[in-house]
């Protein structure tokens, strides 16, 4: 499975002198931006906290998932610095094997991943846009 995790740099600080509000309706465009953006590459917007999100692509669409989210890096910069120019958004796009199903509080329960690839990915250095060496291998 190909899964995408992004975050804003500068945005915790920027919520705290704009206000919980305006995070909040800043937030709301931001998750819509990205859900309408993955969409045309089977992408699906898993979750969503504060500033970050987990996102998911089938295999067979990683060209089409890492274009989609470069052409999104511009809009998504342009609404975040709109909100603070001292933030700034972050991808990282990886390949690996993780456990897919509905996860969650009893009645509640979401479509979520979990495993070691994600993690990894996760626990990469955060940069501009980076691409796994999984993910890579399979785009050149």
């Amino acid at each position: 499975m190909i899964f995408a995790v992004t975050h804003v740099m500068g945005s915790t600080k920027a919520c705290a002198a704009k206000g919980d509000a305006a995070w909040f309706r800043v937030l709301a465009e931001y998750y819509t931006m990205i859900a309408m953006a993955i969409h045309p590459a089977e992408g699906k917007f898993v979750k969503g906290i504060g500033d970050g999100t987990l996102l998911v692509f089938p295999d067979e669409k990683v060209r089409d998932a890492v274009a989609v989210l470069r052409a999104l890096q511009q809009d998504v910069r342009a609404l975040w610095h709109a909100f603070d120019p001292s933030c700034h958004f972050q991808v990282k796009v990886g390949r690996g094997v993780v456990v897919a199903g509905m996860l969650g509080a009893p009645g509640d329960e979401r479509f979520d991943i979990v495993g070691d690839a994600l993690n990894m990915l996760y626990k990469a250095q955060w940069e501009d846009f980076l691409v796994s060496p999984d993910v890579a291998a399979l785009i050149a």
